[in-house]
């Protein structure tokens, strides 16, 4: 098959006015749908191969360009609200204001479909997914083609998915009529799959538009509690089978970024001496902790959007690169992060290796540094000899007035454990006091975000102390309040600081233990 190539310039075409060429290219690639012919074509997740999902002759083309197990469901995508009533059978209320909210977008709704939606595009199901994309591109061909398209990702099967009109060129030249190449892909992650063809809305696949947003236009969404199950009957794309995989085997390591870091280099430098090619993925802070001649850059920690979007772009540049061993860290599964990880355990096969974090030193963190913070550095300090530890242990503020005393109520409080408190001084919290070995332990989540957002700090080294023992509750602040308060505050502390510390020296002693063997 002799596969057409055509440039289109998304900047110019999403003008007022797009230049007349880019539309006639478009009048040509609506016509081989309609005839029957695949088209690839971009949109604002990844690129999608096209064909009439309403001709099963046309949509078995697909499976066959991209060599995809024909059980698996596919998405179609349409060009106008009013085509909706047509494929899907029943339209909840509260689909209709998910609609309202992220229509044109990366959101696919999955309904009951209407009797003329071919089984061979559900996978035998009695559902269908369904979505307006929002690249221009891709809504004016729809549009102009006048019929719903059935579209996948346009790679082969198995292969990370495309985000770049070279990356379908590579896969599918030969394999289809007409590929578009409109540049890269916005989001680079396919769409959030939301299953709402029941009374309450579940997530199928994550993606951009997370549970967060979606609570924020309907009361409740659902996790598919089977996300990560290989051997259901696929309700969604990239449920059943293995997907988004380089040619090298891809290995995941969580834990804290110098123990991720120290076990990673070991790794590529016994891959090398077997005589492999060895890569690491990392983000744009920690390029330099890797002892290795191929480092690619997804970005910076605090630009998960930037990480979503090179997932598969450095995916695929590991394959041009011919890497055997790939090895990345875990990065921060919140809001889209969540998205970006379920895709790269998907493409390592969920070869996921946690690291148990070992920690030297700790950090009790408040506001002004003359209470709580205080109290706790007391009691981890007692508990620290008690327990035989080594740990260095301090506090500090987040607003303190360098060298003030501490609270004479935190004081009164701390001598009914006779432990006195009364030399400290207040310290603010600076950038030097952080070492990768460091755990950060404030008093309530406002703490907690706060510093993520004004540190360099790595996201498994700070936590509420009631966070870091399996609990929730803030530890709020007595300030101004009778001695009972404080006293009662003192209680609370005591009792989560012992749990810490005896959980730091035993992870201590099993990493020890481990080092030894």
């Amino acid at each position: 098959m002799v596969t057409e190539i055509i440039e289109i310039n998304q900047t110019i075409f999403d003008s007022e006015k797009p230049e007349k060429s880019y539309i006639e290219d478009l009048k040509k690639a609506a016509h081989i749908l309609k005839d029957g012919g695949l088209v690839a074509f971009p949109t604002e997740t990844v690129y999608g191969i096209g064909a009439n999902a309403l001709d099963e002759v046309a949509v078995s083309k697909i499976y066959k360009a991209k060599g995809r197990p024909s059980d698996n469901p596919l998405i179609i995508h349409i060009g106008t609200l009013e085509e909706l009533n047509l494929y899907a059978k029943y339209v909840p209320d509260y689909a209709e204001q998910l609609i309202t909210a992220f229509w044109p977008g990366p959101l696919t709704l999955i309904f009951k479909k209407q009797p003329i939606i071919p089984s061979l595009i559900t996978g035998g199901l009695e559902t269908v997914a369904i979505r307006m994309p929002k690249n221009p591109i891709a809504l004016k061909l729809i549009q102009l083609a006048g019929i719903p398209i059935a579209a996948p990702s346009a790679n082969i099967s198995g292969k990370p998915s495309p985000t770049r009109g070279y990356h379908v060129i590579d896969d599918l030249l030969g394999k289809v009529d007409m590929i578009i190449d409109g540049g890269s892909s916005d989001i680079g992650l396919e769409s959030t799959v939301l299953d709402v063809s029941h009374t309450i809305p579940v997530i199928l696949r994550p993606g951009s538009i997370t549970k967060t947003m979606l609570e924020a236009v309907v009361d409740r969404v659902d996790m598919d509690p089977h996300l990560s199950m290989q051997d259901m009957v696929p309700k969604s794309p990239g449920m059943k089978y293995k997907h988004y995989a380089p040619k090298g085997h891809l290995i995941v390591y969580s834990g804290p970024v110098n123990q991720v870091a120290e076990m990673i280099n070991q790794e590529v430098l016994h891959m090398k001496n077997k005589g492999y090619e060895v890569g690491v993925i990392a983000t744009s802070e920690h390029l330099k902790d890797y002892k290795c001649d191929i480092v690619l850059d997804i970005g910076s920690e605090h630009e998960p959007k930037v990480i979503a979007a090179n997932l598969f772009e450095l995916l695929r540049t590991m394959d041009d690169l011919n890497v055997d061993y790939i090895y990345t860290r875990a990065i921060s599964d919140k809001d889209i992060g969540h998205a970006t990880m379920n895709r790269l355990l998907k493409a390592a096969g969920n070869n996921l290796i946690e690291l148990e974090g070992v920690f030297m030193k700790i950090i009790f963190v408040c506001t002004g540094n003359t209470c709580r913070s205080p109290m706790a550095e007391g009691f981890a300090k007692y508990y620290n000899i008690k327990y035989h530890g080594n740990l260095e242990i301090t506090s500090r503020g987040l607003m303190a007035r360098d060298g003030s005393g501490p609270s004479i109520n935190a004081v009164k409080a701390m001598k009914m454990y006779n432990n006195d408190i009364s030399d400290h001084q207040s310290q603010n919290l600076k950038q030097y006091d952080i070492d990768h070995d460091t755990l950060i332990l404030a008093m309530t989540k406002y703490h907690v975000d706060f510093i993520k957002q004004n540190f360099l700090v790595d996201s498994e080294q700070v936590y509420t102390l009631n966070d870091y023992i399996g609990e929730t509750a803030d530890i709020n602040d007595p300030f101004g309040m009778a001695q009972r308060e404080y006293d009662a505050c003192s209680v609370v502390i005591e009792t989560a600081v012992k749990k810490i510390v005896k959980k730091i020296i035993k992870q201590q002693e099993v990493n020890d233990d481990s080092n030894r063997i």
